[in-house]
């Protein structure tokens, strides 16, 4: 077996590392998540060994991308992307690395996330990037400041259904800035979540007390928002109602909240949420530990 559906995924292990964890676990338990599959550990290194690559080679990423996908594994990967887009339009391609998510690290922009893939040789493609990039000189070199052993490294593939969404944003369960505990960070904009992720906008942000749900607001410039194009993404500049308003209500800034605190009680650890809001109904993209808090 080469992949596993969050809905179904039996007896993970931390090789998957924790962002396709954590994706399973919500979505076993009944929390919106868009479906999806993830392509495990033991596919890539089936693939390294059919090809006969070393992984200590200096031109590994460029071979791992002309190399070939044995049939085995690519009429099974291929099936679970063909039954994903039954109900997507297009799905994203994001690395779940073991090394993700270490203490006194964050991998966030390490590794490779792509959008709005529409087409098996597509997905193909941003599935080879995605091996890739562990053994990118980016990645290494993080690695090796961590002082991360890069010798048993693993990584998964996430595929999941991409949403079409209005609002897109991120939730810091406990404030980063200040360690105040009882403070959850919401930043939110317009269509995808990466012009956040990315640092290409300046979103709405919402400080929420979590035990008043007291809200402090400070509006967002939201300077563009990312779209699904018919290849890839666009990003587009907003208007400037959408930049004069805040783009979610107080209803659903308490709903996030509230949300935010069942996950971090779920978890046991504070937690760094990725959600779209697509039809007012909020899914959840992504949620990890926060690893740059003290926690005083």
């Amino acid at each position: 077996m080469y992949t596993q559906t969050f809905e179904n995924a039996e007896n993970i292990t931390d090789s998957i590392g924790s962002k396709a964890i954590n994706l399973i676990k919500i979505k076993q338990a009944g929390w919106p998540v868009p479906d999806g599959f993830v392509v495990l550990p033991y596919t890539f290194h089936r693939f390294i060994k059919f090809n006969e690559l070393s992984l200590n080679d200096n031109a590994i990423q460029e071979k791992i991308m002309k190399a070939e996908i044995p049939e085995d594994i690519y009429l099974e990967i291929v099936e679970a992307f063909t039954s994903i887009k039954k109900n997507f339009k297009a799905v994203a391609v994001r690395s779940s690395s073991s090394a993700e998510d270490l203490e006194n690290a964050s991998f966030a922009g390490q590794y490779e996330t792509y959008l709005n893939i529409q087409t098996k040789e597509d997905f193909i493609h941003k599935l080879k990037l995605c091996w890739a990039s562990m053994y990118s000189e980016r990645v290494q070199s993080y690695l090796g400041t961590m002082n991360v052993d890069t010798t048993d490294l693993s990584m998964s593939v996430v595929i999941q259904g991409l949403l079409v969404p209005e609002t897109s944003g991120v939730i810091f369960s406990h404030n980063p800035i200040t360690d105040n505990l009882n403070e959850c960070i919401i930043n939110v904009s317009y269509g995808l979540g990466e012009s956040i992720v990315s640092g290409m906008v300046t979103p709405d942000t919402f400080i929420v007390n979590k035990l008043t749900y007291e809200i402090d607001k400070q509006l967002g410039l939201k300077e563009i928002k990312i779209l699904a194009s018919e290849e890839g993404t666009t990003e587009v500049v907003t208007t400037e109602d959408e930049q004069n308003r805040y783009c979610i209500n107080e209803n659903a800034i308490q709903l996030l909240t509230q949300y935010t605190q069942q996950l971090e009680s779920s978890f046991g650890y504070p937690v760094d949420i990725e959600f779209g809001i697509q039809q007012n109904q909020i899914y959840f993209l992504q949620v990890r530990p926060i690893t740059t808090l003290s926690l005083k």
